[in-house]
């Protein structure tokens, strides 16, 4: 007989059976063997008694542990695309959802801006349904890949899909043993490692190629990310045609096969930039095949749609807000000095209110489908400068006072003020007449 004393706890259950008593752990109480790296699953355990001991890991270091071990790879769940990211790591500004969602603490930030620790990731897809922008996607199932299988499966069958419902991965077998025979053809049947990663993006997609039902086969926990777009997209769904629910979730899937497709025309996505810009022709065709022209959903269930208010009187066209957008919902117009705001594009993430130094802007939460949505609504506007010297324009009015002020309330550039008339060649030039 032989003990494998990496394994043994030193019970003494052994002992106490052996009617021999041939079996004595006392003498192996020292035992000891050698390792040069240690990692306890217990961070108590090496906080309180080993945490000054060198090689010595507990689970939020395993990064350091597989460092020194040697050469590795980590599978990466997540992608972030830091383009469309609207979080500041430089300011600490803008979104965070994906940091609030994840509750193994694997998606932080820092001065770069979003960063996943792929060690820490427990793949469970609440930052991906959590992000408004697309700037976190499945490693497994991006956005765009899903549009383009799901539309050419759509397109270019001859079977007339009418629902869809979708499986985990890990259910796939225990579903097709016990649902696949009440499944008629008019079901597609869509497989994904993990059903959290779905939103109101799969399902308004869904929606638009003319899918009647879509049911996600599962219980979703209610304060999960996926049962809020569950709930966003029914309440949607709800304001915009006479109460119909789009998704429903659970063990059991029951369609009426008498409901009809909202939409029957085709279809044409446009590239993908970034979540909102695609999903706006399709907020577009629901607007349009409304019953009600004005659809709001006054309590805003992803707090992720809203519009700003400027305060044009405090507004001096500064820009800073528009330099800190990555999405476009600011656009600015230099023709004729003006700052718009469209709605569609628009996730609430904050960031304009905090780099605007006048404190200009104001948030206003909600969804308010009407055709204001789609439009640059102007914020502000200003009068252009001219050079009192070439004519060309070099500003706006409103900037250019500030600048005035500021320099006069110094006290000590009186006899420079008159410079700020003239385009920048045409100063230098005036000023090298004085001098």
């Amino acid at each position: 007989i032989s003990i494998d004393f990496t394994k043994c706890d030193y019970c003494s259950q052994c002992v106490e059976v052996c009617p021999e008593n041939a079996i004595d752990l006392y003498r192996y109480e020292n035992y000891t063997f050698s390792v040069s790296q240690i990692l306890f699953l217990d961070d108590n355990k090496k906080e309180n008694e080993y945490s000054e001991i060198p090689g010595v890991y507990n689970t939020d270091e395993k990064k350091e542990l597989f460092a020194n071990i040697g050469t590795f790879q980590v599978e990466q769940s997540v992608n972030h695309n830091s383009k469309i990211c609207q979080y500041n790591g430089r300011l600490d500004l803008g979104c965070q959802r994906c940091i609030e969602a994840c509750e193994y603490k694997a998606v932080h930030k820092n001065s770069n801006g979003i960063e996943v620790d792929h060690f820490a990731c427990e793949d469970c897809g609440q930052c991906v349904s959590a992000c408004p922008t697309g700037a976190m996607q499945s490693a497994d199932v991006s956005d765009e890949n899903f549009a383009d299988l799901i539309y050419e499966k759509l397109l270019n069958q001859e079977i007339n899909y009418r629902h869809v419902i979708f499986v985990q991965e890990s259910a796939a077998v225990s579903f097709y043993k016990n649902f696949n025979n009440n499944i008629d053809e008019s079901v597609l049947l869509i497989v994904i490692p993990n059903l959290y990663i779905l939103n109101s993006f799969h399902f308004l997609f869904l929606l638009r190629l003319g899918i009647t039902n879509v049911h996600v086969f599962q219980e979703i926990f209610k304060e999960s990310n996926l049962h809020k777009h569950i709930q966003f997209t029914n309440a949607l769904s709800a304001y915009a045609f006479s109460g119909r629910k789009l998704v429903s979730s659970g063990y059991n899937a029951e369609f009426s096969s008498e409901e009809e497709a909202v939409f029957t025309s085709s279809f044409t996505f446009p590239e993908y930039k970034n979540k909102r810009k695609f999903l706006t022709p399709i907020f577009r065709d629901i607007y349009e095949k409304s019953e009600n022209k004005r659809v709001l959903l006054q309590e805003n269930i992803l707090n992720t749609f809203g519009s700003v208010v400027c305060d044009e009187k405090r507004c001096s066209l500064c820009l800073a807000c528009l330099n800190h957008c990555k999405i476009g919902s600011l656009m600015a117009d230099s023709s004729n000095y003006t700052l718009s705001h469209i709605a569609a594009n628009c996730i609430q993430c904050g960031i304009c209110l905090n780099v605007c130094p006048e404190d200009a802007l104001e948030l206003v939460p909600g969804l308010l489908l009407d055709e204001e949505f789609f439009q640059p609504r102007v914020l502000a506007q200003d009068e252009p400068v001219t050079c009192a010297e070439c004519g060309k324009v070099f500003g706006n009015k409103k900037s250019l006072e500030q600048v005035r002020n500021k320099l006069k309330s110094t006290g000590r550039y009186d006899d420079e003020l008159d410079l700020l008339n003239y385009c920048d060649k045409c100063r230098v030039i005036k000023q090298l007449e004085v001098g």
